[in-house]
């Protein structure tokens, strides 16, 4: 401050107050005095002794101030002539310089230790924004007049975010003003970018941009390579320190899988992705059309995530909502699309282990029945497979057994190995093997319950098709006119029919107990009218063996009846398995079920079965 400006000021009041101190005693300590906002401290202000004042005491005397009583701590605000009265602030009385001037207007800052030489400095219309004000007339702290208008430094609105492509999105604001350029600050860590991403940019700084020379008029930016599911902050600010809200955008919150096609009843889980962060308080989920169900409805627990349960046939969709902390606001929503198809037949084994070289598959309807259910024995079997399952633990078994494991012997026994194992005296000369003309391919099951001369208490059968397939057209009941006969029948160059049910008599004992036994160099097809499941006895029951598929329905066929087999099966080829009970019984029951029966190992032939001897020395 001049020294002009200093005695046109203080004129005026010492006309007021005639007793006051040498102008230039005065002059001397007036950085500290007229710091005041005072309204009492004239002597119009105290026509009696010992007014009270906000701030303290005025004595009058004539017209004239004659002393200041110091307000005890706290002391006021120092916008106060109190604070800067000279001597000890805790004394009853300050005499020197004791007179308190008055300042006219608004324009004070408490960290100014005396007057401003701009009116406008410290202005409080515009707090911690520099020399900028804005508003009607104002009058500064030195009893200057300050007229007119002048804009405050005003921030860039909060920006927006938008993605316009694949991998870019689009930042736009409103301009600030009073700033000669523009900032953006754009990083995954809030405090960074709030702090104008002080380490800059990259790995560990929590910022990915930082660009401090935006054109002064610029209301857009583009950015590209967010990361999907995370969370990015964006700040804009102008060069002359006002800085915008931040802004929290979540690049995406992706369905996974975004496409589900299922059974009803299936139960797959619907994943949100996105990388985990405070700014989400909740995932909603919302089942569209029906046709599906959602639980929970809401996850609140990172990885956010849904089941979706198949309740009927049809499309649907489900929507997942990304919100706030306070569930008010909805920062991503997702979409994934339903498809909901009836449930599809499956096969189970009951008692019994499975091998399969490759892959084992069953669409076992979930939380109802097991795929390798316990029998007789009191344990459900092994299955075993060398590719892939469909199966899993909890689908698998009450035990949850389930071996990634494929059959390892050196020996196949497949039609090669039986049709090698044929004892010597089993020939059509000796009356032993009875030869199927094939000239009458489609034969009767009653053919296999009687004739024929048995080999070591076996009837064989051979049929050689040369490419004609073999039918048996009619139920076969192997003991129906001779309890404990046990038949053979060998297959070769064929395929086998099976037009009819295949049962025998399961006795007490070996000589009573029947049994049924197929070798074929080909497939063996199960015919339609074959089945039933259910009730007592099986539908087939016996040792099925065959070099290529075992099918359950004829190609082309419609086969809707349960099909049980009690026994041992083994196809080389592989097994087609094409029954189908139906939707409403498919979420239940299965189409196939195969079920161990271990008293048919005692009755198999023993000259087909591979000797083992093991060799051990023993203590003499």
């Amino acid at each position: 401050m001049n020294k002009e400006k200093f005695i046109s000021l203080v004129k005026p009041v010492i006309a007021v107050c005639m007793g006051l101190i040498v102008l230039g005693g005065l002059f001397m300590n007036f950085t500290k005095v007229l710091r005041a906002q005072a309204s009492c401290h004239v002597a119009s202000d105290c026509p009696n002794l010992s007014d009270k004042t906000k701030y303290g005491t005025c004595d009058c005397n004539d017209g004239e101030v004659k002393q200041c009583t110091a307000q005890a701590p706290p002391y006021p605000d120092p916008g106060t002539c109190w604070w800067y009265c000279p001597g000890d602030r805790t004394a009853s009385a300050c005499t020197d310089f004791g007179s308190c001037y008055l300042v006219e207007g608004s324009c004070v800052h408490s960290g100014f230790d005396g007057c401003a030489l701009n009116c406008w400095d410290y202005c409080t219309e515009c707090p911690n924004q520099g020399d900028h004000c804005s508003g009607t007339t104002y009058y500064g702290n030195c009893g200057i007049v300050c007229s007119g208008t002048k804009s405050c430094c005003s921030p860039p609105s909060t920006p927006t975010v938008t993605k316009i492509s694949t991998n870019n999105w689009q930042v736009t604001w409103s301009k600030g003003g009073q700033g000669s350029y523009q900032d953006i600050y754009i990083g995954t860590d809030k405090t960074a970018v709030s702090n104008s991403c002080p380490n800059g940019t990259g790995p560990g700084t929590g910022c990915i941009v930082k660009d401090e020379s935006l054109d002064v008029n610029a209301e857009s930016y583009n950015v590209s390579g967010l990361a999907d599911g995370t969370f990015y902050y964006f700040m804009m600010k102008e060069s002359c320190g006002s800085a915008s809200d931040i802004t929290a955008y979540l690049t995406s919150c992706n369905a996974s899988p975004s496409d589900i096609t299922m059974e009803i009843g299936d139960t797959p889980t619907l994943v949100t992705s996105v990388n985990s962060s405070a700014e989400i308080g909740s995932v909603a989920y919302t089942a569209g059309e029906g046709v599906e169900s959602v639980n929970p409805a809401s996850d609140a627990s990172y990885v956010y995530s849904t089941v979706v349960t198949g309740l009927s046939l049809g499309t649907g969709t489900v929507t997942s909502d990304v919100k706030s902390p306070a569930g008010t606001k909805v920062l991503c929503s997702s979409t994934a699309n339903v498809t909901v198809n009836p449930r599809q037949p499956w096969w189970q084994v009951k008692d019994g282990d499975v091998s399969a070289v490759g892959d084992l598959n069953s669409d076992v309807p979930p939380g109802g029945p097991f795929f390798d259910v316990v029998g007789t024995g009191g344990y459900p079997g092994v299955p075993g497979y060398g590719g892939t399952t469909s199966l899993t633990t909890p689908k698998v078994s009450v035990t949850g057994w389930l071996a990634n494991s494929a059959i390892s012997s050196t020996k196949t026994y497949n039609s090669t190995y039986f049709l090698n194992a044929i004892p010597a005296d089993v020939t059509v000369a000796n009356g032993t093997l009875t030869e199927i003309d094939p000239g009458n391919p489609s034969i009767a099951g009653s053919t296999f319950e009687s004739g024929g001369t048995a080999a070591d208490g076996f009837y064989w059968y051979e049929y050689d098709g040369t490419g004609t397939d073999l039918t048996i057209n009619s139920d076969v009941n192997v003991n129906s006119g001779e309890a404990g006969r046990k038949v053979i029948l060998i297959v070769k160059n064929a395929n086998l029919n099976i037009g009819g049910n295949i049962n025998f008599t399961h006795g007490t004992t070996v000589t009573g107990s029947g049994l049924f036994m197929v070798v074929t160099t080909g497939n063996i097809v199960v015919g339609s009218g074959v089945g039933g499941g259910g009730g007592t006895p099986a539908n087939l029951e016996g040792v099925y063996v065959a070099d290529g598929q075992f099918e359950s329905c004829p190609a082309g066929d419609t086969c809707d009846s349960q099909l049980w087999i009690r026994g041992s099966v083994a196809a080389y080829g592989g097994y087609s398995l094409q029954r189908d009970v139906g939707a409403a019984l498919n979420t239940t029951t299965p189409s196939e079920v195969f079920e161990y029966a271990p008293e048919l190992d005692l009755m198999f032939p023993s000259k087909l079965a591979n000797y083992v001897i093991n060799w051990r020395e023993v203590a003499p």
